[in-house]
């Protein structure tokens, strides 16, 4: 059921905005959305169920979604894996900027992959629906500051990242630059179709596959795979001699590949990024269940 609830609050800096309901976390979970703050929550449909402006409430009447917020079940089971990955997430930001055995460079693709793709709001950016951040207003934070990051450093960063993980553009008009992470986002309000070129037809993408680790295999054959609180799952496809640029981790142990005939028909959609990873969201239910993949392969 949460799979398909959509809640709306209010945003200090940006205003209005939405999130899935299971990509909510209740801040004494440790989330940063306080309760007060929610203004609405509705189907996928549009459908609302209740509007605090507009005193629709229909809790009362099945009094499932309240049951489930006051449980803290509207993660649908997913609330410690968000936990850990936030975790995991502020851990890395604090071992990169800590360690001096990480090259420079690498240092701020790490820490420009975290804001961009998980934390821009959070370290106080406004991020666009397509990705894009001010770059004048990225320079800013102080985490960069105090590595004494210059502009130089982050163009050369986005031109030489070997998985070209990042592009820089130039606003029309203004002149003002933006610079966004290519694929990977878990911030509900980047949309796809601004980020993404969608795909027309299966043929284009036969040959894709995910790659993963033999300690998750036997969770994936049995739930499906899950975009893990991103935005999508992510394949790697490679290009006519073999070769991919990004889409999977070079230590992956095992190669998934997709029957993406089947998903074309089961009715996905498939987007390309502008480094080349293949995208979904999978099914209504977010996942690609196990049977959509035609063939296993251990590396």
């Amino acid at each position: 059921m949460s799979r398909k609830i959509i809640i709306g609050y209010e945003d200090r800096m940006l205003g209005d905005l939405e999130i899935p309901a299971t990509k909510f976390t209740p801040i004494n979970h440790g989330g940063d959305l306080p309760y007060h703050r929610i203004t609405y929550f509705r189907h996928q449909n549009q459908e609302i169920i209740w509007d605090r402006n507009r005193r629709i409430d229909v809790l009362y009447h099945s009094g499932e979604t309240k049951k489930l917020l006051a449980e803290n079940k509207l993660n649908d089971g997913e609330g410690e894996t968000r936990e850990r990955i936030e975790r995991a997430e502020k851990a890395k930001i604090a071992q990169v900027e800590q360690s001096d055995n990480i090259p420079h460079d690498e240092k701020i693709s790490k820490f420009l992959a975290s804001v961009l793709r998980h934390k821009a709001i959070e370290f106080g950016q406004v991020i666009r629906d397509d990705g894009y951040v001010e770059l004048d207003e990225i320079m800013k934070i102080p985490n960069l500051t105090n590595m004494g990051v210059t502009l130089e450093d982050i163009e050369r960063v986005v031109l030489n990242s070997n998985k070209q993980r990042f592009s820089i553009a130039t606003l029309k008009g203004d002149g003002r630059r933006f610079i966004r992470a290519n694929q990977g986002h878990s911030i509900a309000t980047v949309k796809a179709e601004k980020l993404l070129d969608k795909v027309g037809s299966w043929q284009e993408l036969d040959g894709c596959y995910h790659g993963t680790y033999n300690r998750f295999l036997q969770s994936i054959k049995e739930q499906g795979l899950k975009s893990m609180q991103r935005n999508h799952m992510h394949f790697a496809l490679p290009d006519k001699d073999g070769n991919i640029t990004s889409g999977m981790r070079e230590d992956c142990e095992v190669k998934l590949y997709l029957d993406v005939e089947k998903c074309f028909t089961a009715g996905m959609t498939f987007y390309r990024s502008k480094n080349g990873v293949i995208l979904t969201s999978g099914n209504d239910e977010g996942r690609i269940p196990y049977h959509l993949f035609k063939t296993e392969e251990k590396n």
